[in-house]
């Protein structure tokens, strides 16, 4: 299954798949407009033994809605009510040229679970 999601000049087409244990996600974002677009590409990271600052491009947000659907992918993780924070966990963000695309694929294991940079 192909399925296509079109906002204005960013295009995406995504292909949702099951390997083994893990659903996978091949997606194309297309720039059909005249100015950068920047495309929520990946989390910040830190190596717990090198301290190394690295891009995670297989962080996922994953909520789970009142009616039973999953909501997953990388963007801005709902801030939590119950604490105070110093700043957000933002996504890093590739630019994507005027008539541009780039290609990714996710893979997120199962079974799902909520997932947030706030809570473990």
């Amino acid at each position: 299954m192909d399925t296509m999601t079109q906002r204005g000049a960013l295009h995406l087409h995504c292909q949702p798949n099951k390997v083994g244990c893990a659903f996978t996600f091949a997606y194309r974002a297309e720039n059909h407009g005249s100015v950068p677009l920047f495309v929520m590409d990946a989390m910040p990271s830190i190596d717990p033994e090198t301290r190394a600052v690295r891009a995670n491009a297989q962080a996922t947000a994953v909520i789970l809605r009142a009616d039973g659907v999953a909501v997953l992918g990388k963007f801005i993780a709902p801030l939590p009510q119950d604490r105070v924070l110093l700043a957000p966990d933002l996504p890093l963000c590739a630019r994507v040229e005027p008539g541009q695309a780039i290609e990714r694929e996710l893979q997120v294991p199962l079974p799902f679970a909520e997932a947030s940079p706030y809570f473990p």
